[in-house]
């Protein structure tokens, strides 16, 4: 009978259509998400997203979009679209030089920044090297080993939904819970959420991803 054999080979081609398809078994815990997360954008050589931010700092709020480019090893620019310097540009080179200017008129002008400086930090302080995946996650993992942290991976109902790590901590007496969405095909980060007790005090929604389309090493020159 030729029945056993056909079925076999059936379940054969399943298999091999279905292995590199992201699972509910590929991301059963929130550690196996990050990884995948982690290995996409390690294996990237450049990309470019739109990036759209809020944030809050006692009475002070502020709203702010970017276009972001990143290429290997370390390079960054960003584009103030929306909000506080709007037309600014701000370079970070492979060392870690940060150059930058202002748009309007004064675009012909560059000079070199420091890390610390208030014009390449949010509302809350956080500079904009933290958009890059790994300054982001190494500061994540920070967090995570705090004691007391807690991590979690949140239901996931829809195949197409995005997953959600949430992570919570205490920061100088305060409960803090942040929350992570990755798009469950492409493995790219959608959103982050930092908050305050209820309040949400940090977000940041990336979009538009555009990824390997050959950025040149002179793009990310002023």
């Amino acid at each position: 009978m030729i029945i056993r054999p056909i079925l076999l080979l059936i379940a054969l081609i399943a298999a091999v259509l279905t292995s590199d398809r992201p699972g509910r078994a590929e991301a059963a815990n929130p550690e196996a998400v990050l990884q995948r997360v982690n290995e996409q954008f390690g294996a990237l050589r450049d990309y470019e997203c739109l990036v759209d931010t809020d944030c809050q700092a006692g009475s002070k709020q502020e709203a702010r979009s970017f276009r972001m480019w990143y290429k290997q090893p370390g390079m960054l620019r960003l584009k103030v679209l929306r909000g506080r310097s709007r037309g600014s540009e701000v370079v970070v080179a492979s060392d870690g030089t940060i150059r930058g200017r202002k748009g309007g008129l004064l675009k012909p002008i560059v000079i070199r920044m420091d890390a610390e400086d208030a014009r390449v930090r949010s509302l809350r302080g956080v500079p904009v090297s933290e958009f890059l995946w790994s300054a982001f996650y190494s500061r994540y993992r920070a967090r995570a080993a705090q004691p007391g942290a807690r991590i979690t991976l949140l239901p996931h109902q829809e195949a197409d939904a995005p997953y959600e790590i949430q992570l919570t901590y205490a920061d100088q007496g305060r409960a803090m819970r942040e929350v992570l969405r990755v798009d469950p095909v492409r493995w790219l980060v959608q959103e982050r959420e930092i908050f305050e007790g209820a309040t949400c005090v940090d977000r940041a929604v990336f979009h538009d991803w555009k990824v390997n389309g050959g950025l040149k090493d002179g793009w990310f020159r002023l």
